[in-house]
């Protein structure tokens, strides 16, 4: 998907801090179905390292 031309802002709840590559998994599933304004099938599970 091309986000170039889009604003993009990303709210972590709870005041964490992301320092780490472990939510760059779960931050990319938020941006795509955010992108394609729908949700992702009930039955998703998604496993990064």
């Amino acid at each position: 998907i091309n986000l170039s031309g889009a604003d993009v802002f990303l709210n972590v709840a709870g005041g964490l801090k992301v320092n780490e590559t472990s939510a760059d998994l779960a931050i990319c599933a938020c941006l795509i179905s955010s992108f394609k304004d729908t949700l992702p099938p009930e039955s998703s599970l998604f496993i990064g390292e």
